[in-house]
């Protein structure tokens, strides 16, 4: 079995996979025996976990961006463009994935916290630009 388990010498653990604790539930088999000598070794056996994906980028409904557009700075302007963008994506087997894929483009910080104008708008940082270089622009 590939990838069935590591041991880890210094903190004294052994991740096993999920196949291989199925297996190490067989009384006898050449996994048990192999989980009971560790153990008794002092070892510490952890299953292993799926680990989290990161950079996933934020996946929101039509209603959510929507929404999210009448909050934002020059709203009637990327309304507009949102607009044009689900007309287009119309054509396409999977619309929401050509929206989304605009809106997470057009606005990368969604997810974070906003900031907020004199307005109370929500700033929009175009991708490579922090919000304290624009203001020096303006």
């Amino acid at each position: 079995m590939m990838n069935a388990y590591s041991i880890d010498f210094t903190r004294r653990t052994v991740t096993i996979s999920k196949a291989f604790a199925d297996k190490a539930a067989e009384y006898n088999s050449y996994e048990y025996k192999m989980i009971v000598d560790l153990q008794k070794q002092g070892y510490t056996v952890v299953k292993r976990t799926h680990a989290t994906p990161t950079n996933r980028k934020p996946m929101p409904t039509y209603a959510q961006m929507e929404h999210y557009l009448s909050m934002v700075e020059n709203s009637d302007f990327y309304t507009e463009q949102y607009k044009l963008i689900c007309e287009e994506a119309k054509s396409h087997n999977n619309s929401i994935a050509k929206v989304r894929k605009w809106f997470n483009a057009t606005f990368p910080n969604y997810s974070k916290l906003p900031e907020f104008n004199n307005d109370n708008k929500v700033l929009v940082t175009p991708k490579g630009h922090d919000a304290k270089s624009l203001k020096e622009v303006a």
